[in-house]
């Protein structure tokens, strides 16, 4: 016989929200939001890979327009974008995140870009500039321009049984959750690229209108994570982190452009305020640095 919902234990069922990922994704929100940024929760997006409809987290936006005059004294009107793709994931006291990384220097691994492109006839060469000097300044600002990349994700299981004394054991989980959280936003920025592509094709195909869009991948945990170098194929002392960044080699959805590198943010859910301060001086740095190659 079933048992009655109504008698069921409400702080199990506390519990279990709480590790859910739901309150981190609000949290997360409610941050982007007092920093002024325009955020949706629960946005879907088509997965470029299967087609199929999947969920993103949270999506938070920046907006700017300004104008500039062309050769033949017309106006053309930007808008500049920059646009955080977020995943959250939130773990029970037993459990924590972990990141396998190479030093910066490793010739093995891609370096970073981000995900940025123009539509229409202007600002390629805007963009294709911005992709790589806005994920430079970005690790400048955070101070992460010399940290090692990651490259591989776990999580790490804490089992303590009730002997006396107490035996503790570690055990590797599987990588599954925080690789899927992680591909959701990079799947989510790529969508996105085409999105644009499709919005802005009638508007921002002529001559008077321009456009230009930042996309970061954003992976937010519940806890720091710990770091493991794996340098020459040798474990080394794990370091607790708060920040990080992963960058791997990514299909965009077009047909007429290869795999390019796109940088993912990886972050703390207690420094979400941080981050949203180090994300706005990145868009200040990016709308001066659009303006000024548009003007010249």
């Amino acid at each position: 016989m079933a048992t009655e919902v109504e008698k069921w234990d409400k702080d199990q069922i506390k519990r279990l929200a709480q590790v859910s990922g739901r309150p981190l994704e609000v949290e997360c929100a409610e941050a982007f939001l007092k920093a002024k940024w325009h955020v949706r929760l629960g946005t879907y997006y088509t997965d470029i890979a299967s087609e199929k409809i999947r969920e993103l987290d949270f999506l938070a936006e920046r907006d700017f327009r300004f104008n500039t005059v062309a050769q033949n004294h017309a106006a053309i009107i930007w808008k500049v974008r920059l646009r955080i793709l977020g995943s959250c994931k939130g773990f029970a006291a037993e459990q924590g995140p972990a990141t396998y990384s190479v030093a910066a220097q490793s010739q093995a691994i891609e370096k970073p870009h981000f995900n940025c492109y123009e539509c229409g006839i202007h600002g390629r060469n805007i963009a294709n500039s911005m992709s790589r000097k806005s994920a430079e300044t970005f690790l400048r600002i955070t101070e992460l321009s010399s940290a090692r990349q990651v490259i591989g994700f776990d999580i790490i299981h804490r089992k303590e049984d009730q002997k006396n004394p107490p035996q503790v054991e570690y055990l590797r989980k599987t990588d599954r959750d925080l690789y899927e959280g992680l591909d959701c936003a990079i799947k989510a920025a790529a969508f996105w690229y085409q999105e644009d592509k499709r919005q802005n094709r009638r508007t921002i195909g002529g001559d008077d209108h321009a456009y230009i869009t930042l996309n970061i991948p954003l992976l937010v945990s519940s806890r720091p994570f710990w770091d493991v170098s794996i340098d020459q194929g040798t474990a080394g002392d794990p370091e607790l982190k708060s920040y990080g960044f992963h960058v791997s080699l990514y299909p965009s959805g077009d047909s007429e452009k290869p795999p390019e590198p796109i940088m993912s943010i990886l972050c703390e859910a207690g420094k979400m305020e941080e981050l949203t301060r180090h994300l706005n001086n990145l868009f200040d740095y990016f709308i001066k640095e659009v303006q000024l190659s548009a003007k010249s």
